[in-house]
Parts: C-alpha cells; sequence; structure tokens
C-alpha cells in the first residue's frame, strides 16, 4: 500500500466525525496486546499551552539523548508531522505499514456499526511506532478534552498535565468552565503524579486537587516565580533564571513563562526517572522555536504568525503586540473556524490593528468570509474581506512600510495556507 493511498483513506475517515469515547480504541488496542501500556508516557491535556509545552518537554529530552516519541495535532502542512520520533516525522513506508498492519482490525465486525475515527486510528498508530521503535519516552497530547479523549487510554504514565484551561469545545466538553475542567481532569489517573499549570482560575485548582485526592495521585502546581529576573525581549524573545542558570530563548510572549514554568515542573518531577543537565537545556532554549506560536517568519517588515483561534488565544496575542510593538502600525489577516467562538475572540484584539484582512480558510470547518467579515466590522473600522490568504497579504504589503508589522491570525488551517503559498507566483 502506498503512503498516499494510506493517507487518503485515513482522511476519508473523517466522515466519522468526533465521537468521544473509548469503547472503540480499547477495542483496537486491546486486539495488538496494548503496547501504550509498556510506553513511559507524559500525557498532556488543556485549552491552551499544551502544544507550546510538549514541543518544549520534546526538544529537551532530546538535547538529553533521550529517544522520543511525539504525537500532536492538528498538524500544519503534513499529516506526518503528527507522529515524530526524535523531532523527525513518521516516514512515509512507515506510516503506509501501519496503516495496512490496522486495516485489517478496522472491517471487524464489532467496528461494523461503530466505526474507528480518523483521531483514534493515529493515535494507536502512534503508539505501536513508538513502541516498536523503543522510545524512552512518548509525549502525547490530547486532541480534544480529556476523559474521553482517544489519547485517554494510557493507563499509567509518569506525569499527567494540565496546562491552561478554558472554554473551548463547549458542544462537547460543557459550556462552563468547570465543566470542562472536569473533562480534562479525566486523565488523572491512580497513583500517577499531576503538573498543573500558573495562572488558572482558583475553582480549576480545586478540580484538579479534588481528581488527585480521589485517585491518591500526588499534585503539583508549577509557579511562574521559579523563572527568575523575566525579561521581553520584544521580537528576540524571553529571557529568566532557572535555578541559577539564565535562560535565553528564541520564543516570543510573556504566557510562554507559564509554559516554560510548567515544562521545569514536569522535568521535576520526573527526573529520577529522566534526570537532565540544565545546561543543556540553556543550549537547546537558544534555538528552540515552536511552529505558528508567534512564529516570526520575516523581518522588515515583520511577518508573525500565531494559531490565536480562541479567546484566550487573543488574549495573550493582543497583550504581547501592545507591550512588544509600541509605535508601530499592526495590520492583521484573520480566518476562523464555525465551531469556535470567534466573536469574542476578534472582540478581544481587533481594535489594535490598522486594517484587518479577511478570509475564509481552506477547511470543511471555515467560516464563510461574509460571516467572519461582518463580525470583524464591529470591532475595526478598516476590515477588508479578501479571496484568498495570499491576496490579503499583498494587499497589507501595499499599505505597509519597513517599520510596521503583519499578524497573520486565527486557525491552524490558516497557518497551513500561510506556509503553501508560492511568493515567487
Amino acid at each position: 500500500m502506498t503512503y498516499e493511498y494510506a493517507l487518503e483513506k485515513i482522511k476519508n475517515m473523517e466522515k466519522f466525525g468526533s465521537k468521544p469515547g473509548l469503547r472503540r480504541i480499547k477495542k483496537l488496542m486491546n486486539f495488538i496486546d496494548n503496547p501504550q501500556n509498556r510506553l513511559k508516557c507524559i500525557h498532556v491535556a488543556g485549552t491552551n499551552g499544551k502544544g507550546s509545552v510538549c514541543f518544549a518537554l520534546d526538544a529537551i529530552l532530546r538535547s538529553e539523548g533521550y529517544k522520543t516519541g511525539l504525537y500532536i495535532s492538528p498538524s500544519i502542512l503534513d499529516f506526518r508531522e503528527r507522529i515524530s520520533i526524535n523531532g523527525k516525522n513518521i516516514d512515509k513506508r512507515s506510516f503506509s505499514n501501519l496503516f495496512d498492519f490496522f486495516d485489517t482490525y478496522l472491517t471487524k465486525k464489532v467496528f461494523k456499526n461503530d466505526p474507528i475515527t480518523e483521531f483514534e486510528l493515529t493515535t494507536a498508530m502512534a503508539f505501536k511506532f513508538f513502541y516498536d521503535n523503543c522510545c524512552d519516552i512518548a509525549i502525547i497530547e490530547t486532541g480534544m478534552g480529556g476523559k474521553l479523549d482517544a489519547t485517554n487510554i494510557i493507563k499509567n504514565p509518569i506525569c499527567s498535565v494540565l496546562t491552561s484551561i478554558s472554554l473551548d469545545h463547549t458542544q462537547i466538553l460543557g459550556d462552563t468552565i468547570e465543566k470542562i475542567a472536569t473533562e480534562k481532569c479525566g486523565i488523572i489517573k491512580p497513583n500517577c503524579p499531576v503538573v498543573v499549570c500558573d495562572g488558572q482560575p482558583k475553582k480549576i485548582y480545586e478540580i484538579a486537587k479534588n481528581a488527585c485526592l480521589y485517585n491518591n495521585s500526588m499534585l503539583k502546581k508549577a509557579s511562574i516565580t521559579e523563572l527568575e529576573n523575566r525579561k521581553s525581549n520584544a521580537l528576540n524573545g524571553i529571557s529568566f533564571t532557572y535555578r541559577g542558570t539564565t535562560m535565553d530563548t528564541a520564543i516570543m510572549g510573556n504566557h510562554q513563562f507559564i509554559n516554560l514554568s510548567c515544562v521545569f515542573k514536569i522535568l521535576e518531577v520526573i527526573k529520577n526517572i529522566f534526570p537532565i543537565n540544565l545546561k543543556n537545556v540553556q543550549k537547546i532554549l537558544k534555538k528552540f522555536k515552536i511552529p505558528c506560536r508567534l512564529e516570526l517568519v520575516k523581518q522588515s517588515p515583520t511577518i508573525i504568525l500565531d494559531a490565536a483561534h480562541n479567546p484566550q488565544g487573543t488574549a495573550s496575542l493582543a497583550d504581547f503586540l501592545i507591550k512588544n510593538c509600541k509605535n508601530k502600525k499592526i495590520y492583521a489577516v484573520v480566518g476562523m473556524l464555525k465551531d469556535k467562538n470567534y466573536e469574542k475572540s476578534l472582540k478581544n484584539i481587533l481594535g489594535i490593528f490598522e486594517i484587518v484582512y479577511t478570509i475564509s480558510p481552506k477547511s470543511r470547518r471555515a467560516e464563510t468570509l461574509d460571516k467572519i467579515t461582518v463580525c470583524a466590522k464591529k470591532y475595526c473600522k478598516n476590515v477588508i474581506p479578501c479571496k484568498n490568504i495570499k491576496y490579503a497579504i499583498d494587499k497589507a504589503m501595499n499599505f505597509m512600510n519597513c517599520n510596521d508589522v503583519l499578524i497573520i491570525f486565527g486557525s491552524f488551517s490558516v497557518m497551513k495556507d500561510f506556509k503553501n503559498i508560492n511568493f515567487d507566483t
């Protein structure tokens, strides 16, 4: 079976939609003797920050010589980005072989009326790939929620992690912060340590604390105060001191202090199994970048990508721009998905832009250009609808000079659209 054929078959599984619940993946993993339970896993859930935490953990642990598996979603340019070992995407042959292996199980009678979903299959593929390749540690990002997320098939993670939690996917996870936090705390397992990031509302800590007490699990609260001498160096990244070691990083945004304090707390929890040297961390953070999280892609004029697609994300982006782009004209290209709270997301940020260029990203879940434009006009007086992202960027560049800033933000589909642009045509 070719990679292209396997990928087409997997993408066709999108028609089954998102179906929360573990019964299907439990049946599937039982057929192959549950390799996920023989891996050392860090399991990460949250609304914002979980991608940053996962990427940082992966980079740091790799710098120590550990063989890491990383499972994330969504992908941006290449579907294979979801499954990687030591920073390299799964190769096409391994991908197609894995699909071929699982395909024999997908046709079993038990799945006839309750088919495996795309996310469940890729999750199963990731666990088998990491196990077959003898990964020292697997870093697993939940897709959505926690308790009923396919990744929650993990039985005994070496650490469960809760990054920043806010309202998102309310139609599935619940319409209050308490309901969503309870769902995400479903990844907490008996006798497994839990790290909760800083900056959470008190009620979220209480829900996590109660879940830990019920499961006899140790709760560790990350604290931004452990990162001393914190400085945001505008577009040159953030810096801080951790336990006497100065860390200069290439990542931007004050919210990353919260994510990195979470990372260091996780490393503290797992240090008896995976010890690290802060000097190696210091070296890796100097060049470490997170794709599509305040990613600087061009200077003079400045172009930044940020996958801020919910209210918490756009609030963080607005905070960064206000603090670090003073006396600059800021322009924006934005596209959102219709199942997100884009009204509040846009309200948080559009007032700081000179001109906003609206687009409809290439996604079956994309909000229409007309609707996103009408919404944007409530919060910015200069809104220009554009037929595609390249047209929007070309329009923006006609107004901009070398000192101005262009922010391209919204769904990951927008990020993909940007990275697929051929600027030579």
